[in-house]
């Protein structure tokens, strides 16, 4: 059973990663 704590953070941690990847591929 995965909780909705669980794929939130999930869910914020890979948005960071495109984040962070975005902004190396910009810079």
């Amino acid at each position: 059973m995965i909780s909705i704590l669980m794929l939130v953070t999930i869910l914020m941690l890979v948005t960071l990663l495109m984040i962070m990847a975005l902004l190396i591929v910009t810079l």
